[in-house]
């Protein structure tokens, strides 16, 4: 119910926007638009993750966070390739009480990605696939323990350009971190993954 609140979010966004770049919008009609170029963006997201333990219930932190991010596009005409890193202020959180309090939480999401781009005129549908970091904190009964995770996580989404210079975007990313170990009174092996969707605003430099 949260993803869907925050798609309807984004396409009320993109309808604000689009009068106020509509002096620099871009003839489309004769030529497609050239996605090359570096660019900076900021989003906002909604993340919600999954951890299972042999010792606990399954705890699920989530929460909306801010982040940032930098990349390079490269058009080869029919396809568009590029490279892309973010980092975010996630603070995703769970606290359970059930046979004892289990917290879960996932900070300071990071991830570096490959892209693949399907362009039609002023629309970019494309993939991503790379690496990721996240900072956790896992705890049961009294005690707790923080590390610092990673592993490959993959996306799909959409890009659409208002004008010349200013690009929104959608996507959905998973994050598959794998098994974690946190050392409390005995060991316990966390399998944590993570599900997000965010929106936001690029500024390309042709």
């Amino acid at each position: 119910m949260k993803l869907n609140l925050l798609l309807v979010a984004f396409s009320a966004l993109l309808a604000g926007i689009s009068p106020a770049f509509s002096a620099e919008t871009t003839d489309y009609s004769d030529e497609s638009y050239d996605w090359a170029g570096f660019y900076l963006g900021v989003y906002g997201a909604y993340g919600e993750g999954t951890s299972k333990s042999d010792v606990a219930v399954d705890a699920h932190p989530s929460d909306p966070f801010p982040g940032i991010h930098a990349g390079y596009l490269f058009n080869l005409d029919s396809v568009i390739l590029g490279v892309e890193g973010d980092a975010s202020l996630a603070d995703l959180d769970d606290d359970i009480v059930s046979g004892g309090l289990v917290t879960q939480d996932f900070d300071n999401i990071a991830s570096v990605r490959a892209r693949v781009g399907l362009p039609i005129d002023n629309t970019l549908l494309f993939a991503n696939a790379g690496w990721a970091w996240a900072d956790t904190e896992y705890g049961y009964l009294v005690e707790k323990d923080q590390k610092v995770i990673s592993g490959p996580t993959v996306g799909v989404g959409a890009q659409y350009a208002f004008s010349n210079s200013f690009i929104g975007r959608i996507e959905y990313n998973h994050y598959f971190y794998g098994s974690t170990t946190y050392d409390l009174e005995t060991q316990v092996d966390v399998k944590n993954s993570l599900d997000e969707i965010r929106a936001g605003v690029d500024f390309i430099f042709h």
